[in-house]
């Protein structure tokens, strides 16, 4: 076997769990014989150009790394949202399966919050819905929500709130970094002012939504004060950094490969699997790591004034006329 096409076969068993699922799912994908899936996989014979696009498609393979181990450039997998009437409904159901995979191969997430993480905001309804309401309405500028103002009649459908809430069981059950720091919280207020301003929330909706964040930070805080360590069931390891972000940034390191995701356009992302690009990601929150405080279970005095800035962007989001 050719040593690109030996890179191919270990980036796609990488991706699946057990040699038979991968024969299976991709004599399925490729529409061909378990016989030429087999030889395929033994480097008897190569998969064809074909083949090799609908296999990148479908398993979001990084076919920089694969064709070049010493680039520096790679490819990026995004979402395209504009396009789409129901855009959000992909987005979710692809984020939750791989929050899933991540949760099953006892892998860890790494997330770089310059902004709310979303496995955070979507654990509180009021908050979630407003997310999910001004990503369509002001962002994609869904002509569905013309006309439309946010209000406590706007959520989600049964299904999607399926997949959100096994978005957030996957999430609960992994281990996990966060790095956040006192502008975290920045964005979502302005988007909430922005709102306001435009007349799409009125003073009520804008208090429910800053009671849904007060609520998430006094959780947050809570399970932050009980944390005991590695084997804690929170799994959630904190930190408050001292340093601006920049950017969201999240890595998932399944053990045998790694998933970067970078945020653009607000909530979407584009994603590589290439190593090249996941070790600078992962040099960059080791940097990171080394100006931030670590605040679960310890450095109660720092939690406490890190939690409480926060609550006072957010009262003074509530009092304001």
């Amino acid at each position: 076997m050719n040593e690109v096409q030996q890179r191919l076969v270990n980036e796609l068993r990488n991706k699946v769990e057990s040699k038979g699922t991968l024969v299976h799912e991709l004599v399925e994908l490729l529409d061909i014989s378990q016989d030429s899936v087999y030889r395929r996989l033994r480097g008897d014979s190569e998969f064809t150009l074909t083949e090799i696009y609908k296999m990148t498609n479908q398993y979001n393979l990084a076919m920089d790394s694969i064709l070049n181990r010493n680039i520096t450039s790679t490819t990026f997998r995004f979402n395209k949202l504009y396009e789409q009437n129901d855009a959000f409904i992909p987005y979710i159901v692809s984020l939750t399966r791989q929050m899933e995979l991540l949760s099953r191969a006892k892998g860890k997430l790494s997330f770089v919050a310059s902004e709310l993480p979303i496995s955070q905001s979507f654990q509180n309804q009021g908050l979630r819905d407003f997310k999910i309401y001004y990503w369509q309405k002001v962002v994609l500028n869904k002509p569905k929500l013309k006309g439309v103002k946010f209000d406590e009649t706007f959520g989600l459908g049964i299904n999607i709130n399926e997949h959100v809430n096994s978005l957030m069981h996957s999430y609960a059950h992994m281990k996990k970094v966060e790095i956040w720091t006192e502008e975290t919280l920045d964005d979502t207020i302005r988007q909430l002012l922005y709102c306001r301003d435009s007349g799409l929330l009125d003073k009520p909706m804008l208090q429910m939504v800053g009671q849904s964040m007060m609520d998430l930070l006094h959780r947050l805080e809570s399970e932050l004060e009980m944390h005991r360590g590695e084997n804690d069931a929170n799994n959630l390891t904190f930190y408050v950094s001292s340093v601006e972000l920049g950017n969201n940034v999240i890595l998932m390191d399944f053990g045998t490969h790694r998933n970067a995701y970078v945020k653009f356009n607000t909530f979407n992302t584009v994603s590589t699997g290439s190593d090249d690009f996941c070790d600078e990601i992962e040099l960059m929150i080791k940097s990171n790591l080394t100006k931030s405080v670590e605040i679960s279970g310890k450095s109660d005095i720092f939690r406490h004034k890190f939690f409480t800035t926060l609550r006072g962007k957010v009262q003074a989001l509530c009092d304001s006329n």
